[in-house]
């Protein structure tokens, strides 16, 4: 074989793995049990991005139940910070079931005040997250929601790697762009 065919033979090696890794869709994730018999998406004043829920539902390999739309509690803003807390946002879901609240709207956890914002909080049964500082991105929202699931619903723990969807460290939309669709 001549050098400029393994050049080539090597360029085209490179394009198959590179296209293999970013341009094929995973499937659903190999997970563990799921600790409840439904996982549901309720929007929190306002609707949710098209698809959000196929695209979880996808990734888990399990439906997923779309709520109707619920108002933001008033009881929740702070005036003075103009956003609503996280931690007064906690939901209540029956039995079995696993209630993930999305909304729109700017929150804060009073559990740390020196943050000017949170993702979202996570509670026994669900939790609520917040794309209001996710610059519009729907990657990023679903990338938040299917960990928040990951978590809370199979119980999954957080690891030291910046591209799983359980990286131990996001503290901004960078590290939402730099997780992948991968545990």
């Amino acid at each position: 074989m001549m050098r400029s065919d393994r050049v080539i033979l090597f360029v085209l090696l490179v394009v198959c793995a590179l296209a293999a890794r970013y341009w094929v869709m995973p499937g659903p994730a190999k997970l563990p049990k799921c600790s409840y018999d439904e996982i549901h998406l309720r929007p929190l004043g306002g609707p949710l991005p098209a698809d959000l829920a196929d695209h979880v539902s996808k990734f888990l390999g399990k439906s997923v139940v779309l709520e109707a739309e619920a108002p933001m509690p008033k009881g929740a803003l702070d005036e003075r910070r103009g956003q609503y807390d996280a931690n007064l946002l906690e939901v209540t879901p029956p039995k079995g079931q696993f209630v993930l609240e999305v909304t729109g709207l700017d929150i804060y956890t009073s559990g740390k005040p020196e943050w000017r914002y949170c993702f979202g909080q996570r509670f026994e049964g669900g939790g609520v997250i917040s794309s209001a500082h996710m610059g519009g991105a729907p990657l990023r929202l679903e990338k938040m929601v299917l960990r928040y699931v990951l978590e809370g619903a199979y119980g999954c723990r957080r690891v030291n790697d910046s591209g799983s969807l359980l990286n131990a460290q996001v503290l901004g939309p960078g590290d939402l762009d730099a997780m992948e669709m991968r545990l």
